[in-house]
């Protein structure tokens, strides 16, 4: 529901559009919509007609599993062609919420990678986890000519791999953590000094944030570019289940983390 294109907006206004951390501030809202200021002045005016959604700024793949028909490719819906393909036999199912089954060896690959230097970058990604046991993939860059970083599943907790697959990013111990048998949306926003880990399930939002040096990462044409899987080593596959995935070049503030969740969460039941 969108805000009102005249009058008086109260900052609570905006808070219960775009969601966000108490004590709220107009600040925390910068960017969270087309025509709201990404920096310096911003102000309630800037906010006449805007509604939550999915942050367009920097959006780099957006998969939706209702954008998948048949066969072995699924069309990014964000009109990047970052366009994936099976691995495997990851199964759709094709009733509300559409997703699709995956495990080791049976997930999805990016085709036409983003290639490019990413000194920032947003992930995220509903899944459902029917398993807690290893580490298995979540969106995986990894190998050819660029840099190794993405994000994982540590045995039902969230973990990362940065600075091309440094250990103290992999190593680190983020106490974001989830359940099985149930619907989550969950993700890493990494800048060159921080990374926020989220995890949302219906009752609400887990998090963590990390003061931490982050290099630039390099997406490769050759790189190998997963979802649901990791090239890493056999029995790495998520085993569960997959449904929208994002990924921005650019490090989401908590707010906008916030309208990516809430504009699906009714599909997956929260």
């Amino acid at each position: 529901m969108a805000l009102q294109s005249s009058g008086a907006i109260s900052l609570q206004d905006i808070a219960t559009e775009f969601g966000g951390s108490t004590p709220h501030s107009i600040s925390e809202y910068y960017g969270v919509a087309s025509g709201v200021p990404s920096s310096g002045t911003i102000d309630f005016a800037d906010f006449y007609g805007t509604s939550s959604g999915i942050p367009q700024s920097g959006l780099l793949m957006e998969m939706d599993p209702a954008n998948y028909s048949s066969g072995s490719t699924w069309n990014d819906s964000a009109g990047t062609n970052n366009d994936m393909t099976k691995v495997g036999s990851p199964s759709y199912t094709s009733t509300s919420p559409e997703y699709f089954t995956t495990s080791d060896n049976n997930h999805w690959s990016v085709n036409t990678r983003p290639t490019g230097s990413y000194g920032a970058a947003t992930m995220a990604c509903w899944i459902y986890p029917t398993s807690t046991s290893g580490i298995s993939g979540l969106i995986d860059i990894r190998y050819g000519s660029g840099t190794q970083f993405g994000m994982e599943d540590q045995g039902g907790r969230l973990g990362y791999f940065w600075n091309n697959n440094n250990s103290g990013t992999w190593g680190h111990n983020s106490g974001v953590t989830w359940s099985t048998n149930a619907w989550i949306f969950v993700g890493i926003s990494v800048s060159s000094t921080q990374i926020y880990f989220f995890r949302y399930n219906s009752s609400g939002l887990s998090s963590s944030t990390r003061t931490y040096t982050h290099s630039s990462q390099t997406i490769a044409s050759n790189s190998n570019f997963y979802y649901g899987g990791d090239p890493e080593s056999s029995g790495r596959g998520f085993n569960g289940r997959v449904g929208h995935m994002y990924l921005y070049n650019t490090a989401l503030s908590t707010s906008q983390v916030a309208s990516l969740y809430n504009a699906e969460k009714s599909t997956y039941g929260h």
